[in-house]
């Protein structure tokens, strides 16, 4: 078990009595536009170790002895929101880096096509040639999906939710609407 799955077994009695519903949903949402596989409770599990880390630093920089509880709330407050923070600059470079990246695959794809292999096959293809990136890991995602029964519409949604940029979202309509039309 990974040190995340550990503490947050640690953490389950107090976890329980948060309302984490809303948060587990908010989080999935973020850490799959971000690339990160991680259970939102392992995230709420970061969070909670940066307040320590908060609180902890309040107390190195100022000493237990100058107790302030409003400096002590703000130095918690910060380090549960860290996490968060990383999370938003990371999720915000990726879709920068999606977004560049997507009129390329576009145009490899055309290319493909227009060669005479089919859509998946050549979807195939680019992902295995073009460079590493996470245009080419997610849609590697849409590829494993149709392989294992999800229709292509429904993968290509998935991708659309997933990265949650206006780019992604008029690449998969488009080819939705490609596929419709035949």
């Amino acid at each position: 078990a990974t040190v995340l799955s550990q503490l947050a077994e640690m953490l389950a009695p107090l976890n329980r009595w948060l309302p984490t519903t809303w948060y587990v949903t908010a989080s999935r949402r973020r850490l799959e536009a971000g690339g990160m596989r991680m259970e939102p409770i392992h995230f709420l599990v970061l969070q909670e170790v940066g307040t320590v880390f908060g609180l902890f630093t309040y107390v190195v920089l100022l000493g237990a002895e100058r107790l302030n509880v409003g400096w002590l709330a703000l130095f918690a407050v910060v380090g549960f929101c860290l996490p968060w923070l990383w999370l938003s600059n990371h999720v915000q470079a990726r879709q920068m880096t999606i977004a560049r990246d997507l009129p390329e695959v576009v145009d490899l794809l055309t290319l493909c096509v227009d060669a005479g292999i089919d859509f998946m096959n050549s979807l195939t293809r680019i992902i295995r040639e073009f460079r590493r990136c996470p245009t080419s890991e997610e849609l590697g995602i849409v590829v494993q999906e149709v392989r294992i029964g999800k229709r292509r519409r429904d993968a290509l949604l998935a991708f659309s939710a997933r990265v949650q940029t206006p780019e992604a979202g008029s690449f998969s309509r488009t080819l939705i609407q490609a596929d419709r039309m035949g």
